[in-house]
């Protein structure tokens, strides 16, 4: 009778395996491609919680020292990039006069999310849109309601998803920047102004017009008015600019570029979908760092710009329309946790969408924005992300890091712009923080 053969132990048993793993090519091969899966998904993680460049716990700090004056957007804090909230709000009251809010993040977004909910069930339940004329549009401007203006033009559908709300009007493939809800009867009335087109339109919506008249009540004339309501004969200058009363505070404020050397390759890489273990990597005579994957290529420039382009994905064509909001989900993954958690006091949104229906391509911009004021960067955005076929094809990330310098700007009165405007030809003047890559003013830009 055979003595059985004693059991082995499990170390002995490991070492076996290892062995025979080891003299197998493809098994090895598999081993490599998990353990490079595993940091691959570790870096994404990271990438997420908490931001490429180190930044996220300094930053959410800055943003509720309290100078602020508004909410932070940051990967680290899992906040979603959405549309940029307005820059002007406007309740008039039963005489027509206004209260005007500018200029002060703190008091646009305690109104904005009061009001907020008015706009979202006005999208939501908004009828077939109705063009009519100017002189409806100012007379539903000097009514009972509430006004929002949100800078730059951006698609209804996209302003109501950010609201939580659907659209199912026709109007949801409208884009506009000015809104204007105007208590009229029973329910209340959804106006805007469509820049494509120069045109002003109208929607019924199930608005209760006496439950919002109510919650207006808590705002006071402050001596604001639109440009069409005065005396001023700058006929070039946008009528419905609307003029605060007096010289609003600004904050100065100084920028830096955050990048430098200290960035997470491996996290960077691995957000646009490259292996950074297998992307080969070279830098350039002006200090640019080159990472390259098949038709990927990543650039992280000294001056804090990085771009992206992957000709691969954006030459296959596909056969899938992407939808908006689909393709902004895309874009906004890679902005939170880029500029998006590094901006120091700025918050970033959405700027505007573009869709080329040639090669199903979306062009989404985000903005930075400090206390209520857009961030000019020249002909640059904050980010600029390319979604081809519900992939991100392309990027360019301008990375900043604002703060105040302690001190006060002084940019020119509303009057004056005005008149500068009005010299430059017309448009709409936009109070916003100029940076011009060394330094940083508060001034004035014309929005056509």
């Amino acid at each position: 009778m055979r003595k059985p053969e004693p059991k082995k132990k499990p170390v002995q048993k490991l070492r076996e395996r290892v062995s025979k793993i080891k003299s197998d090519p493809r098994a090895m091969n598999a081993v490599r491609n998990a353990v490079i899966i595993l940091l691959l998904c570790s870096a994404a993680v990271l990438a997420a919680h908490s931001g490429l460049f180190g930044l996220s716990s300094r930053n959410s700090a800055q943003a509720s020292s309290g100078q602020t004056g508004g909410k932070s957007q940051t990967a680290a804090s899992g906040a979603a990039i959405k549309a940029a909230g307005p820059y002007v709000i406007a309740v008039t009251d039963d005489s027509g006069s206004h209260c005007g809010l500018m200029y002060d993040r703190a008091a646009l977004v305690q109104a904005y999310d009061g009001l907020s909910a008015y706009l979202g069930e006005a999208l939501g339940s908004a009828g077939e849109p109705e063009k009519v004329n100017e002189k409806e549009w100012r007379q539903a401007l000097g009514s009972v309601g509430v006004y929002f203006d949100f800078g730059y033009d951006e698609p209804l559908s996209l302003l109501a998803s950010g609201l939580n709300v659907s659209m199912s009007s026709g109007a949801g493939g409208h884009s506009a920047a000015r809104f204007c809800l105007r208590a009229d009867g029973d329910s209340a009335e959804l106006y805007y102004l469509r820049s494509k087109d120069g045109g002003y339109y109208k929607c019924t919506t199930a608005v209760s017009s006496d439950t919002m008249t109510s919650k207006l009540k808590a705002f006071t004339p402050n001596g604001a008015s639109f440009l069409f309501e005065t005396d001023y004969d700058y006929d070039l200058v946008d009528r419905y600019f609307l003029l605060p009363q007096g010289q609003a505070a600004i904050h100065s404020v100084t920028a830096k570029n955050p990048v430098g050397t200290d960035y997470d390759a491996a996290a960077l890489t691995a957000l646009f979908s490259m292996n950074g273990y297998l992307a080969s990597h070279y830098p350039e005579s002006d200090g640019t760092e080159v990472y390259v994957e098949g038709g990927s290529t990543l650039r992280v420039g000294t001056d804090g710009t990085v771009t992206y382009r992957n000709t691969d994905a954006a030459a296959s064509g596909g056969d899938g329309y992407t939808e908006l909001k689909t393709a902004v989900d895309r874009a906004g993954q890679i902005v939170s946790a880029t500029v998006g958690s590094a901006g120091g006091i700025a918050a970033v949104g959405v700027d505007s969408v573009e869709y080329s229906q040639a090669d199903g391509t979306y062009v989404v911009r985000y903005c930075y924005e400090i206390n209520g004021m857009p961030v000019s960067l020249g002909a640059e955005d904050a980010a600029r992300i390319t979604v081809t076929d519900g992939k991100v094809t392309g990027a360019v990330l301008n990375f900043r890091e604002y703060s105040y310098s302690g001190e006060d700007d002084a940019p020119l009165p509303a009057l004056q712009a005005m008149a500068v405007v009005q010299a430059k030809g017309g448009g709409m003047p936009l109070l916003c923080y100029v940076d011009d890559g060394s330094a940083v003013s508060a001034g004035w830009i014309v929005v056509k």
